[in-house]
C-alpha cells in the first residue's frame, strides 16, 4: 500500500472491528449444527468440485492502491499510472450512526497509459464506481478517511483497484 500510513489504515479499520468481532462470534458458532446433522451421511460421488472463478483469478491479478490526494501511483508492473486529484463531495453515512442510505464519496482521477491519458469522475456507492481506460479497468473501493471516524480532518486517500480486462470482455 503505497501513500497510507499503517496508522490511517488502522483508524479506517477500527470503525468495523465491532461489526467483524460479531461475526467472527456467529462463524464459529454457525458450523455446530451442521456437523451434527451430517454427522452420518456422506457426500454423493458425483458432486462435482467448486475450482477457484475467473473472477477469483482476475482479482488474483489487480492492484489495490492507496493514493493520498494529489499523488500518483504506478499499477500493473508501471504500465499505468494513477493520480488522486481531488476529493469532489462525501456524503457518505458516519461511523456510528444509523442512515437510510449508506451515502456516496466521489473522486476525481486522472488515469495514464502509454497511449492514452483520461479525467474521470469515480463514486463509493453509485455508478461510474468503475473506468475502463486502454485495457485496464480502475475501481474506487474507497475513500478514507471514513466519515465521523475521528480522523475527519486528515487528508483524503483514494483506495482504487487496478486490474486487466480480458480481451474478450472488452
Amino acid at each position: 500500500m503505497s501513500g497510507v500510513t499503517r496508522a490511517a489504515w488502522r483508524r479506517f479499520c477500527g470503525a468495523h472491528t465491532q461489526m467483524l468481532m460479531s461475526m467472527r462470534r456467529l462463524a464459529l458458532a454457525a458450523p455446530f449444527p451442521a456437523l451434527i446433522a451430517c454427522s452420518g451421511a456422506t457426500a454423493p460421488r458425483d458432486v462435482p468440485v467448486a475450482s477457484p472463478s475467473a473472477d477469483a483469478a482476475r482479482e488474483a491479478r489487480a492492484d489495490t492502491l492507496a493514493i493520498p490526494v494529489g499523488g500518483t501511483a504506478k499499477a500493473q508492473a508501471g504500465k499505468v499510472r494513477v493520480t488522486f486529484e481531488q476529493r469532489l463531495q462525501d456524503s457518505r453515512c458516519p461511523a456510528n450512526v444509523v442512515c437510510v442510505w449508506q451515502g456516496d464519496a466521489s473522486v476525481r482521477v486522472t488515469i495514464a497509459t502509454d497511449s492514452v491519458r483520461l479525467t474521470s469522475e469515480l463514486h463509493t456507492a453509485v455508478e461510474p464506481k468503475v473506468q475502463v481506460v486502454d485495457g485496464y479497468q480502475v475501481t474506487l473501493v474507497g475513500l478514507l478517511p471514513y466519515p465521523g471516524s475521528g480522523a475527519d480532518r486528515q487528508e483524503p486517500v483514494a483506495l482504487l483497484r487496478v486490474a486487466r480486462v480480458d480481451s474478450d470482455r472488452r
